[in-house]
């Protein structure tokens, strides 16, 4: 098998033994770290696989690994990176038919259109603007993992959990492909091949700790939200969903979150009772 480069692929550094990975037409990001870089640097010019896997464990003198298990973990990183589209057996010429074929198929349709669905059906990872994440190495693509699929819905902190999760999948010996969004995006999950949903925090978590004038629960407004983001997803999915508990208040001295019914911490205890009554009752 002949492989090299996309030439659609863009090495960035941005900062020492640090790389950005970008693919310009399924614009998927990859931090890589020095190994890994080399490896992609090296496929400037077309390679064989597996003859010149050697010559690959050469660009790597510092792994520390024995030479057989150097040499799996090369070519397991390579079947990586081919198919996240890095590498591909392609020419240059063929790459660029290819694209070219698939905005052919639009019939008319906008290809800016065609090339957004194409970048989400293809999405990896959190918004860059919310979340950075660890850089891949080669034990990252070392060994041979089971692949969970998997999207999260919700603000800010589940952007910023998406590569924690990664990370501690990988320590499981789980392959986890986490491709994050907002809660307002719900037609991802009938677009993005998953195993299972997870659903964050949700905006109206900040109304909990509210005062409420009209006689309603501190959380009506926040189980009416999720009720309403289950029974959507439902319709578009039979994946697992999961939804995250509310963190109860940890604030030292605890003052208002522990005075009484009304009591931040009670208010969000009761917010999780009835997420749970939500469930059994929806599921």
């Amino acid at each position: 098998m002949i492989l090299r480069r996309s030439r659609f692929v863009h090495q960035l550094p941005v900062s020492k033994d640090r790389t950005l990975i970008v693919h310009a037409i399924s614009h998927m990001r990859l931090p890589a770290d020095r190994d890994i870089s080399a490896l992609v640097e090296y496929f400037a010019e077309p390679r064989r696989i597996p003859e010149d896997c050697d010559a690959m464990t050469a660009l790597l003198p510092n792994t520390g690994d024995p030479p057989a298990m150097l040499r799996d973990a090369v070519e397991r990183s390579v079947m990586e990176l081919l198919s996240r589209e890095i590498l591909t057996e392609k020419t240059p010429e063929e790459e660029l038919a290819a694209v070219g074929a698939k905005l052919a198929s639009s019939h008319g349709r906008d290809p800016a259109e065609i090339i957004d669905r194409y970048r989400r059906d293809l999405k990896e990872g959190a918004e860059p603007y919310w979340a950075v994440g660890a850089s891949y190495g080669l034990d990252d693509f070392s060994e041979a993992r089971k692949r969970v699929d998997i999207i999260l819905f919700g603000d800010c902190d589940i952007q910023m959990e998406a590569d924690f999760l990664r990370r501690e999948a990988a320590r499981r010996n789980v392959d986890l492909r986490v491709s994050a969004t907002f809660p307002d995006d719900i037609r991802f999950a009938s677009e993005h091949k998953h195993d299972a949903v997870l659903i964050g925090a949700l905006r109206a978590r900040h109304l909990v700790a509210e005062d409420l004038a009209n006689g309603f629960n501190p959380h009506a407004a926040y189980i009416a939200h999720a009720t309403e983001l289950l029974t959507k997803l439902r319709e578009l999915t039979s994946a697992p969903i999961l939804i995250d508990n509310l963190p109860e208040p940890t604030v030292q001295p605890l003052g208002l979150a522990e005075r009484g019914v009304k009591g931040h911490r009670t208010r969000f205890r009761l917010t999780n009772v009835a997420l749970a009554e939500l469930r059994e009752r929806l599921f």
